[in-house]
């Protein structure tokens, strides 16, 4: 009789034990959604650096190529300095090779704040990578399918066709794997 009471009570705290975690299981939605937002917030931003980041540094190339021939005009003009033969020449030659230092110190200047803004955006960037990841590692964490996909130098609404951060090829993929992933888990 005392096995058997033992028994019943073991069975009623199971039972009060399931319907617990079925409860918080029922939750686990409510509080993966919030995350789910958040991390696609944060990809579009991250995907939206990406893509300032690679302007910036297309840009920062153009302006070094610049600077160099600069450099090129400038020895050049330094030549004509040395070799000028009247005042005029050497005149003429020495308001060249002032405004060829100083172009080249303009373009330095700008060249140097962008570096420190890209080293800024580096961080910043890093500093979401691990955003997204912490994302990531609470989604495993709950057990619940998930699938993040970013596509590199994409920026955000790239699946919107009527901005101009529209991407065709990305589009079509996300929204086949979308579709697929909602058949797969019994959404579609």
């Amino acid at each position: 009789m005392r096995e058997q009471l033992l028994n019943l009570l073991t069975l009623q705290n199971c039972d009060v034990k399931v319907r617990e975690l079925e409860a918080a299981a029922k939750k686990l939605p409510e509080k993966l959604d919030p995350l789910r937002r958040d991390l696609a917030k944060l990809q579009g931003m991250l995907d939206g650096e990406r893509g300032k980041l690679a302007e910036t540094d297309a840009w920062r190339k153009s302006q070094q190529e610049l600077v160099d021939r600069e450099r090129d005009a400038l020895k050049n003009a330094q030549i004509k300095l040395q070799g000028s033969k009247n005042s005029k020449e050497f005149s003429a030659a020495s308001r060249e090779v002032e405004n060829k230092r100083k172009s080249i110190g303009d373009r330095e200047g700008e060249l140097k704040k962008v570096v420190e803004a890209s080293s800024a955006s580096t961080g910043q960037l890093a500093q979401r990578d691990a955003d997204v990841q912490k994302l990531r590692d609470e989604l495993k964490k709950e057990h619940k399918p998930s699938e993040i996909v970013i596509y590199p130098d994409t920026p955000h609404g790239f699946n919107a066709d009527y901005r101009p951060s529209y991407r065709p090829e990305q589009a079509k993929d996300g929204w086949q794997r979308m579709l697929a992933w909602f058949k797969d888990h019994g959404a579609a």
